[in-house]
């Protein structure tokens, strides 16, 4: 377990990329409604790629940390299960979201448009896909971002669930 310094630091941190997280959902939702004259259509999707490299940056740097600190052995996999469990599940979230961020950073690229990031600088293109293939991005990107929306959901429920039962157990009201 790490000191108390750092699984503060891991804690504020994945608060933060939970935040970006829903921000990212929210404006891509909002900027598919738009139209072409609407002022936010050509900003929203800028945007929207800027803070995807950051949340892609963030999850990969948590996920080198995370397994750095260790995997367990296989008996200490059975024995301690909801533990393990949990931690799966976070990998899984992590697959996901590197996931959705590798095809919405593809479905962005695939015309051979450089991503720009936050107007600083521009990632170009390491390959051209053509408008068929990123059409086909663009689809995973969206289904693995609604179902990142449910386990999100999840998570943010299981997580709530876990601090209200160790307040109820301390005794804290």
């Amino acid at each position: 377990m790490p000191p108390l310094p750092w699984k503060s630091f891991w804690s504020f941190y994945s608060f933060m990329l939970a935040v970006l997280i829903a921000s990212q959902i929210g404006l891509g939702i909002y900027m598919t409604g738009l139209e072409f004259f609407h002022p936010w259509y050509h900003a929203a999707p800028r945007i929207h790629k800027s803070i995807g490299l950051t949340i892609a940056s963030m999850v990969l740097l948590r996920l080198i940390f995370r397994l750095r600190s260790g995997i367990p052995t296989f008996r200490e996999f059975i024995a301690s299960l909801r533990y393990n469990v949990y931690g799966v599940k976070h990998l899984l979230l992590y697959g996901l979201l590197l996931t959705a961020a590798t095809a919405g950073f593809g479905f962005a690229t695939s015309t051979g448009d450089p991503v720009p990031f936050f107007g600083l600088f521009d990632i170009p293109a390491p390959f051209i896909l053509g408008k068929e293939a990123g059409e086909i991005l663009d689809t995973i990107h969206v289904t693995l971002a609604m179902s990142l929306v449910i386990l999100i959901a999840l998570h943010s429920i299981e997580k709530m669930r876990l601090l209200l039962h160790r307040r109820k157990t301390r005794g804290i009201r």
